[in-house]
């Protein structure tokens, strides 16, 4: 299989993120060797771009910074300050995009941003609201990660910036039950 057959198979694919596995399914090729070769092609070539081993995307079809993020730490789901600030609860604009994993905390750089992952434990993991390209905790959710966060480090919140017209009260109890 040519590169230029690869990237127009891609391309016309749903994903925009690919494993390895998914370039294999989508080319219909099973030499494993082969496989590496034609992906490394593709990144010298700058038509691919690794988010992480294993993980790629076309370069002139990007996916969002969250989609990103998801895919850069799995199991995980954008919350806290980045998903207020998406929900128009708060207005800062943050630097580093935070989510939510049941795996130890971490810090990634990529494309000169910065993701921050906060480690929850399984019981209390929930995405609440899977948007079409990202996982991304439901308003409500990220209200109740935000309180739990603080509380564990002993920070306060500022309620008063924030804007909580369009909480569902219903169900941030249940949530937060």
């Amino acid at each position: 299989m040519k590169i230029l057959d690869t990237y127009v198979k891609l391309k016309s694919s749903d994903k925009q993120i690919f494993t390895i596995q998914d370039i294999r399914n989508l080319i219909d090729i099973n030499d494993n060797h082969y496989l590496l070769i034609l992906i490394n092609r593709m990144l010298k070539k700058g038509i691919l771009v690794s988010i992480k081993r294993g993980i790629y995307y076309i370069k002139d079809n990007a996916p969002s910074n969250f989609s990103i993020a998801n895919n850069l730490y799995s199991p995980s789901y954008i919350s806290l300050d980045t998903a207020l600030v998406y929900y128009g609860i708060v207005n800062q604009s943050p630097f580093t995009i935070t989510s939510i994993s049941t795996k130890k905390a971490r810090t990634f750089i990529f494309n000169n941003i910065e993701y921050k992952y906060n480690k929850i434990k399984i019981s209390l993991f929930y995405t609440g609201n899977e948007n079409i390209n990202f996982n991304i905790a439901s308003k409500e959710k990220a209200i109740i990660d935000s309180i739990y966060f603080a509380a564990l480090r002993g920070n306060n919140l500022n309620f008063d910036e924030w804007n909580l017209s369009e909480i569902d009260v219903d169900e941030l109890k249940k949530i937060a039950s």
